[in-house]
This record gives C-alpha cells, sequence and structure tokens, in this order.
C-alpha cells in the first residue's frame, strides 16, 4: 500500500469530494479592493473579478489545487487549531470558527476565533495566518530592521470581519518553518480605511472600496458579462521595462529583460489561479 499516493489521488480530485459551493454570497478571502500602491501606480490587491464570476457561474476548475498545495494548506489549518488551543488554555477563548452572514454586503464568512481581552473587558477577534518563506519572513514577520506588514489580501479580509462584528481583530502571522511569529492589530475608521496597531492606511483600501468591487461582479454576473482580467499572466515589454526601471524584477530577470529585452514574469496571482488555462487559453 502507498498511502502517500493514494492521499495525494485523493487530494487531487477536489470535483466529488471537495467542491466549493456557492449559495449567492461573497466570501471575505476573495474580496478585492483598488488602492495606489508605493509607486503611485493604480493596482488591485485581493481577488480577480473574473477568477470569482467562473466560481459563481460554477465553471469547472483547470488547475485545481495540487496536493501539495492541499498539504500546505492543512498545516496552516494546524498551526490554527494549535493557537486557538492555548487560548482556551489561558481561559480567554470565547468561540473559534465563527460563522456569520452579512446581509447588507452580501458576504458570508467564518471568523478564525474571539477571545476576551481583559485589558479592555471586551471581545476582540483573531485571524490566523502562516506563511514559510523567505519573503514572507522579511516583509511579513518583518526582520530587527525592518518592520513587517499585513498582506493586504489577509488585511481586507480582517477588515470586513471588524466591519461586521463591531470589535478589533488581531492578524497573527506564523511561520511554519521556524515558527517566527508577528501580530497585528486591525480597527475601521468612521470612512472604513483600515488602521494597522494605530495608525491609519492611506494608500485606498476600505471597505466602501471593496464592496464597490463586489457590485461591479454583480452586475457582471447578472448579465453574465465576463469580468476583465485584474492580473497578467506574462507583462508587456513596457511594462517590465517600468518594473526594470524602479529596480523591482529579481536580479536574475533584470539580467535577462537588460540582455534580450524580454523575460517572463507575471502576477504569482495567475499562476496560481484555478483558472489559469482556462483563461489564457488563447496565449494571450
Amino acid at each position: 500500500m502507498k498511502l502517500l499516493e493514494l492521499v495525494d489521488k485523493y487530494l487531487e480530485n477536489p470535483y466529488d469530494t471537495h467542491a466549493r459551493v456557492h449559495k449567492g454570497y461573497h466570501h471575505p478571502s476573495s474580496a478585492s479592493c483598488k488602492i495606489k500602491n508605493d509607486y503611485g501606480e493604480e493596482s488591485i490587491v485581493g481577488g480577480c473579478l473574473r477568477k470569482i464570476y467562473w466560481e459563481h457561474k460554477g465553471v469547472k476548475k483547470t488547475n485545481p489545487m495540487t496536493a501539495r498545495g492541499a498539504r500546505i494548506c492543512g498545516v496552516g489549518k494546524m498551526v490554527e487549531r494549535f493557537e486557538v488551543e492555548q487560548y482556551k488554555e489561558m481561559g480567554i477563548w470565547r468561540d473559534n470558527n465563527v460563522k456569520f452572514i452579512n446581509a447588507k454586503y452580501n458576504i458570508s464568512g467564518e471568523a478564525d476565533c474571539i477571545v476576551f481581552n481583559k485589558d479592555t473587558n471586551a471581545l476582540h477577534g483573531v485571524e490566523i495566518k502562516s506563511g514559510y518563506d523567505y519573503k514572507f519572513r522579511t516583509d511579513v514577520v518583518g526582520t530587527p530592521t525592518k518592520p513587517g506588514k499585513p498582506k493586504f489580501e489577509h488585511l481586507l479580509q480582517t477588515m470586513i470581519y471588524v466591519d461586521y462584528f463591531k470589535f478589533p481583530f488581531s492578524m497573527i502571522y506564523i511561520d511554519r518553518g521556524n515558527a517566527a511569529r508577528a501580530e497585528y492589530e486591525i480597527t475601521l475608521n468612521d470612512d472604513g480605511t483600515p488602521n494597522i496597531n494605530g495608525k491609519k492606511l492611506g494608500n485606498g483600501i476600505s471597505i466602501p472600496g471593496c464592496v464597490a468591487r463586489l457590485k461591479e461582479l454583480e452586475e457582471n454576473l447578472k448579465d453574465s458579462t465576463l469580468p476583465r482580467r485584474d492580473f497578467q499572466m506574462k507583462y508587456s515589454k513596457d511594462r517590465l521595462k517600468v518594473l526594470n526601471d524602479s529596480s523591482r524584477l529579481s536580479k536574475k530577470d533584470r539580467e535577462e529583460f537588460q540582455k534580450s529585452g524580454d523575460v517572463c514574469v507575471g502576477d504569482w496571482q495567475c499562476s496560481y489561479c484555478d483558472y489559469k488555462d482556462y483563461c489564457w487559453k488563447d496565449g494571450k
């Protein structure tokens, strides 16, 4: 008996046992928003409207999650359960895997955990995420010389929880490789913009911005109009030049671009998309 092979085949056959069922609601993890990035460019953070459109329409995935990806997600869930167990032993746990429906925005979600904050004598939410590579440790967890920050897609998801539950949430990040960790407290201002550890983020990310994107998607679904792509599998040469000139290409890609004038680089969202082959089937 080859158990690893059996489990891999089971994990890579999602259509029978792991199909994601939509009931007309949007999911916080698919939320998105237009922002201004660090270079003053308009960009999208969060889910691609085209991908979410196909999910709602029940289109069969051409690139479902691999067994490796499913195992990585499983380890992340184990990290989450471990943290929640500590809250229980400490006596601050109040609930976990808290499902909710926000009828106002047509959003259905599940918060990881709710604890009791003894300092404020009030409830406090917890969203637990994990990662494992060098970029995660430097950009998200942070280093002694460079503070980390939450991933924008995770921040937007947590903002939706704060907006619904009306109390602060802590974003907990844990490295699955070396247990490095970081914590960010998220609150909302009256205009729907977030505060990270009490400091307002002014790049345009907001609850109203998220809701505007959801309404755009709902119009697409109503009219069966395929949304435009929010991300690119491969950047155009003009875009590559901008990235090269602003030192945003890796050393290897920069050397290749300067040598040939082109390099196969694009958005990671396309690389990991469940509909990658379907979306780019014409190669354009």
